[in-house]
């Protein structure tokens, strides 16, 4: 028994691990596509096929900051299970029943908040992935329409 949850704290670790790494790579990829639409437009007088550009940078510009609310839910959720593992640690060393009942009344309201966090990164995880998906979208179809307008004159 011991043994499976110490297989499943790794398993959960490296998923963890492997979610953040997904985060900061989407943060970082939004970050340079914005950066490279800003010096594509650099000089460019209004016209109404920028609007295409203005949703992408949008969405990209939105996946950037729930990608960075995925992250500070993570960090309240790490510190969170390291608080359930020290209630846990305090129940098996607590003998005396009125510390008991406290300390699996915090516990189960931790636990609940963890599963409550779990919910809430995994909301962040698909929304930031859309809104990435999104803007990418939303920019191919303004530089090839860009590029007919060009090709047109």
């Amino acid at each position: 028994m011991e043994e499976l949850n110490k297989f499943h704290l790794d398993l959960s670790d490296k998923s963890k691990e492997y979610q953040v790494r997904y985060v900061y790579y989407v943060v970082a990829l939004c970050t340079s596509a914005i950066g490279y639409a800003v010096y594509r437009t650099t000089g460019h007088s209004f016209s109404p096929i920028l609007i295409l550009l203005l949703l992408a940078l949008v969405c990209l510009g939105l996946s950037i900051h729930i990608g960075l609310l995925f992250l500070r839910k993570t960090i309240y959720t790490i510190d969170t299970e390291m608080k359930f593992v020290q209630l846990q640690k305090g129940l098996e060393n607590n003998p005396d029943s009125d510390g008991k009942k406290i300390l699996t009344k915090m516990s189960v309201d931790t636990e609940f908040q963890l599963w409550k966090n779990q919910l809430m990164e995994r909301g962040y995880l698909i929304w930031q992935s859309r809104l990435f998906l999104y803007g990418i979208i939303l920019f191919v179809i303004w530089h090839l329409t860009e590029m007919y307008l060009i090709a047109s004159k």
